[in-house]
Order: structure tokens, then sequence, then C-alpha cells
């Protein structure tokens, strides 16, 4: 068996150490070229450096992907993208595609212990996602697919274009088969386009006007993500670490930006270059903080000329690296040591005398090149495992508490190719949003659109995301489960029903009564409650088929005279609020004053039970979804897309209108969105003790 590797990190790579595109120009050293070379006689120079962004670190950005504590870590290593083997019969070799086990970071992982959060990948083209001549588009790399199934979030580099080829609109159309290949993923990633723009190995119809660059940075953000919609992508700013110690101020990197409003991270890659073979002279011996104190200068500092406003962006380091010194791996494991305590937060057991402890804690994900270069040691240089020594320093620091942290991320667990931005489900491992049940959740997601929503636990536990808010939740009695959770029309408050009838009011919700003690006949539950366009009145539905109105909720008609073949499970008023629907579990629609029937699965033969129905926002159309994800359209009602045939973790068990589509959840909590609207996370890799019985959406 072989593997067709590729890091793809620039065109050419891997002739020589100069090949490697980041030694082509002084800006990716660390250190300005004035620098002479001197054997690093004090091996941690860190000591004895006073950075000028000082060692107090700056407060974290928020935004997508963003960690309230802790930082992500990941590294870059080669891709496998096709698997060859030798079929024993013919002896012809035959090429499959790549599973997660494949991949060479998979084997670092095992000896690691550990998944990491990130994986970075290179493109060698800005065309590489657009077939020129049959216009089709090229999907992204299997290897970055596969990270989706490992839990982990890929960072793509995107090979620069020539400035005024993009803003003259000849590249469009490489540009929109790149969003379609984006939007594919499924997921939020990391993107970073023309990563070192400031570096002299880029051409001058790319480095040599920042202002055309920006001009480019710009239309490609536009484009993408507002005019073909893929906004799954996380834009990351990435400049040479040395770019920001030329020039003065504003440093000569900081020409290349192009504006908060165009940016999710910054970034900025940095090397300790001593050592390497062919730099003899060149470069001194350097450690972390050095390397990259001008750019937290800069990223923590007003730029108004840039418009940039200090710390105001999520601060990534999208490359490191040190060289192996010939000295069996004892200082590269050093500078692992020390370029991570700086990272790290001070703690009480932080010795006093560390003054680089913590000074750049404000950093919030960091990317290990750990691909072996040439250097002076026959062992490699700039890979992790050149030594024992240096692999042992490294892992340590990746199995602290403060560099595993993606559970704390809402960014969507995976259900395959072909999803739309911001989808997800629960049938693979989600890193998911993780609240105390009995305590106020914190998302750590806020929602770009204002949307949110929130899950109803069968205990009446409550589990608020995006910009929807955690108000509350009732204690239930013995034996008594909680059946719905329904939004007030400001999003300020919600109901919640339990079982026989008890309605709990939270934040601007009126209470306005329940179902009396003894009123519900043998056998007979309450499965939902729904509340009138005014936010004054609610109707209460029963398993029968039954309708309880309260405040100015009108009766328009129920199913109480009328045997039924499968329980109503649920409802839900038509847009004007003068009518509503039930639907039964066999598919049966039962539709009330204006409530169009537009066709129901009544008397087909259905795979599961139907959980839910959403109507369209113009009442011409609706959507009912079955506990195994199958959705059956009618009416107007695009169909957004399904969970039918794919193996579920647990039943879904409701879904309400979200954005342009629909919004389902699982029992564990997983989230299936078939909208534009943001995924705003899930509880799919950490189900909640109780069932997720209901879900409910802003708006």
């Amino acid at each position: 068996m072989s593997f067709e590797r590729s890091s793809r990190r620039r065109p050419g790579l891997w002739t020589t150490l100069a090949a490697l595109g980041l030694a082509a120009s002084m800006l990716a050293s660390g250190s300005p070229a004035a620098h002479a070379y001197a054997d690093p006689k004090d091996p941690t120079p860190t000591e004895n450096y006073v950075p000028v962004s000082g060692y107090t670190p700056g407060p974290r950005a928020g935004g997508p992907l963003t960690l309230q504590t802790g930082a992500l870590l990941g590294i870059h290593t080669e891709d496998v993208n096709v698997v060859s083997t030798t079929d024993p019969v013919t002896h012809k070799t035959v090429k499959r595609a790549p599973t997660v086990q494949d991949e060479p970071i998979y084997a670092f992982e095992q000896k690691l212990g550990r998944t990491l959060d990130i994986d970075n990948h290179y493109t060698s083209n800005f065309g590489d996602f657009y077939n020129a001549t049959t216009g089709a588009t090229i999907p992204l790399d299997p290897a970055v697919m596969l990270d989706a199934q490992a839990n982990r979030i890929p960072i793509l580099g995107w090979n620069c274009a020539p400035n005024t080829d993009v803003t003259s609109g000849k590249l469009d159309k490489q540009i929109d088969a790149a969003a379609q290949a984006f939007k594919a993923f499924g997921r939020q990633f990391f993107m970073r386009y023309c990563w070192e723009m400031d570096g002299s190995r880029q051409p001058a119809d790319v480095r040599g006007n920042p202002d055309q660059f920006i001009a480019a940075w710009r239309y490609i953000y536009n484009r993408v993500k507002n005019i073909d919609g893929a906004t799954n992508v996380v834009w990351l700013w990435t400049a040479n670490a040395n770019g920001f110690k030329l020039g003065g101020w504003p440093a000569l990197a900081s020409e290349y930006y192009p504006g908060d409003a165009y940016v999710d991270w910054v970034s900025a890659d940095g090397y300790n270059w001593h050592g390497a073979v062919g730099r003899s002279g060149q470069d001194r011996y350097r450690d972390f903080l050095e390397i990259y104190d001008q750019f937290m200068l800069w990223a923590r500092t007003d730029d108004p000329s840039h418009q940039h406003v200090g710390s105001a962006k999520p601060i990534m380091v999208a490359e490191y690296g040190t060289q192996e010194q010939e000295d069996g791996g004892a200082l590269k494991a050093d500078w692992f040591r020390i370029a991570h305590a700086t990272v790290m937060p001070r703690t009480a057991a932080t010795p006093a005398d560390c003054t680089y402890c913590g000074a750049m804690s404000d950093i919030q994900a960091m990317v290990y090149f750990d691909i072996a270069g040439k250097s002076g040691d026959a062992s490699g240089g700039w890979n992790i495992e050149t030594s024992q020594a240096s692999f042992d320093a490294y892992k340590a620091s990746a199995q602290d508490p403060w560099f595993n942290h993606i559970a704390d991320l809402t960014w969507g667990p995976y259900t395959g190719q072909g999803m739309q931005p911001g989808t997800g489900q629960g049938v693979q491992p989600d890193p998911g949003t993780t609240p105390d049940p009995g305590t106020t959740p914190t998302p750590v997601v806020k929602s770009s659109d204002g949307n949110g929503y929130w899950m109803l636990g069968s205990d009446g536990k409550v589990y608020a995301f995006g910009q929807s808010k955690y108000l509350g939740a009732p204690t239930l009695p013995a034996g008594v489960t909680a059946e719905d959770l329904e939004s007030t029309p400001s999003g300020n408050g919600y109901w919640i029903v339990d079982s026989v009838g008890n309605v709990y009011a939270f934040g601007d919700a009126a209470a306005l009564g329940g179902i009396e003690a003894g009123k519900l006949s043998p056998g007979e539950t309450v499965s939902s409650l729904s509340a009138t366009p005014t936010g004054k009145g609610y109707w209460i539905f029963t398993s029968k088929g039954r309708v309880a109105t309260f405040g100015d909720a009108v009766f328009y008609g129920d199913m109480s005279k009328t045997p039924l073949n499968g329980p109503v499970l649920g409802s839900i008023p038509t847009p004007s609020g003068k009518g509503y629907y039930m639907v039964g579990s066999d598919g049966g629609i039962f539709a009330f004053g204006d409530a169009q029937f537009l066709g129901s699965m009544g008397n087909k033969k259905l795979n599961a039970p139907v959980q839910s129905l959403v109507p369209t926002a113009d009442g011409a159309g609706y959507w009912l979804v079955a506990s195994d994800g199958g959705i059956f359209a009618f009416g107007d009602a695009p169909f957004k897309g399904s969970m039918g045939g794919v193996k579920l973790a647990k039943p879904v068990t409701g879904m309400v209108p979200y954005g342009d589509g629909y919004l389902m959840v699982g029992e564990d909590g997983g989230i299936f969105n078939f909208s534009s609207s943001d995924f705003l996370g899930s509880l799919g890799a950490n189900p909640p003790p109780h069932p997720i019985v209901s879900v409910a959406a802003l708006g």
C-alpha cells in the first residue's frame, strides 16, 4: 500500500529548504536581517528579551470558533488524498479514497493520546476548485473533508491571485467554484486567503500594491460570503510575524490588512530559524515571545489607518516552528515549553520570576508546522518528533487542560459531504455545548443574524443557544414530564407545558392557566402548546386531538370526537394566528380555521412515525418530519433536505421553522439545521440526562 502525500504549502515544495517558501523571505524568519548570527549561548533568550507588547495579555475577542477560555491546538503535516494498493490477483494498482486512519495526522495523534483541534492544509493554485474545461466545481481534498469526521477544524490556505485579475471580475468563475466547495463542507472552518501576502516570495502583482491587495480581499470576501452564500467560512488574515517588525508604526504587514469588517481572526506565521541548513549567519536563536512580540502589539492596539480596533479580533498563531539544534533535543524541548507557557495563563503555581508566563494568553489558537525540514541535525529540523525530548515536551502541553477546550465550541457535528452552511445533526460525536443542567447555560457562539433556539428536556431543563435566553426551568411534579416549549413573540420569554397540562411562564410570557387536574381522560396526555401572534394567548393540544384555549386564543375546532389512527404529537398555528394544524403520528394532518389542508401521509406506509409539522411563512405549504429524520413537503414548501437514510444516534423528536427552512432536534440533543441561518450548537456529544422532547426558535 502506498500513499500519495502532499503538504501543498507552496508549488515546488521540498526541493531544498529554500523551496519551503518560508526561507524565501527574511519576513518569515521572525527577525530583521540586520541581526548577526550567534550560537545560542543563552538557551532561553526570552529571559533577556523585554517585549514591546508587555507581559500582560489583552482581552479575548469573541467571534466564530472562539473560546471563552483555553486555546485550540493543531499542526500542519502532509496530506494523503489517494491510497494506492495492489490487487493480489491482477497485480494491478488500485486507487481508493483515504480514510481518517490513512492520514498522517491520525498516526501522530495516536502517539499524542488525543485528537488535535486544527489541521492545516494548502492549495497549490487559486483556481484549484474550478474545472476550466467543464466548468464544474472541484471539491475540497479528501484530507480536508476527513477532518470533519475526526472532529478537527480545518484551516485551508487558498493561494493568491493577481489583485487586478480579482477585482476586474476575470476570476469570478474560480471564486464562485471555491465558494461552492466551501459550502459543501457543511461546518465552519478557517480559510486564509493569500497567507503571508507581505512576504518577498509573493509576486509583484500580489505584494506590490497593498491597496490593490485590500481591494482584492474585499472583493473575494463579498463574493464568497454575500453573493455565493458560503457563510461557514471563517476568514483568517495571516501575515508574517516579522512583517510587524519592519516599517515603524504602522508596520509593513499592517498595510495589507483589509479592515475588521472583512476579517474574523488575525494571525501571523513566525519561526525560530537558527540551525537551518543554508541560513548560517542569518539567524540567531529566538524564542516565541520575541518572534511574535510586534504582531501581538499590533493585534492589541488601535490602528485606525487600517480600520483595526485593538483586541477586537481573536488571535491565532497560524504557523510556528523551531529547528533542531544538534543537542539531542534539549533546546527544542525547552523552546516548546517556553512557547506554550507564554500562551497559557499564569496561575498560583506559576513561578514568580517567570515574566513571560501568560504574557500572550489572549492567543486562542496555535498551529505547529510539523514537517521534517533540513537542518544541521541529521534527524531533521522542524517536525515535532526530531527527538524524544522534543516530542515529550510538545505532548505535555497538548495534554494540558488549557489546550483541550474544543468541546466548548458550538460549531456543529458532521453529517457528510453535500450539506449546506450551518447544517448539523447528532450522528457523529459533536463538540456541542455542555451547560450544567442545574445552572444557566452560557452559549459560546452568538448568532450573526439574530437567531437562536432552545431545547427542552423531558425533566424540564432548558438549553439555550445563540441569541435565545435562558430564563428558568420548572420543577415538575413526580411522575410528570415536560412536553413542549413555546417562545413569546418578543423572544424574551417562553412557556413550558407538561404532560398533565401545567403551564410554566418565564420572562415576558403571561401565565394564563393550564388544564385543570382531572380534566384529561385515561391515557390522554398533553402534547404541545402554541402561542397566538400577540403573545396574549395560547392553545394547548392533547394526544387525543383536544384543544383548550387561553387568553385571546380562539377555538377553531378539534378532533376530540373523531377516532384517530395515532396520537396527536404536534401542533402549530398558521402565520395569521387564525387557524392551526395538528399532526398525528400516522402522518395525518388536521387543519382548522384558515389552515390549508395540502396533503398528508395518512394511510401511507411510513418508515417511522411523524413527529412535527412546520408551515411556510406564507401559510401555503408545510413540511412534516418523521422520527427517522425523513421530510415530506407539501404546497409551496421547498424540500431543503432531510436525515432520511442516515443512521441517527437517537430519533428526531421535534422540528420548528428556522430562517428560510427548518430545524430538527434529536432525542440526544443533536441539531439538524436545514436553512441558511447559523448553526448555533447542540448537545450531541454530551447528551443530557433526560431526552430532549422539544425545540423552539426565535422569530
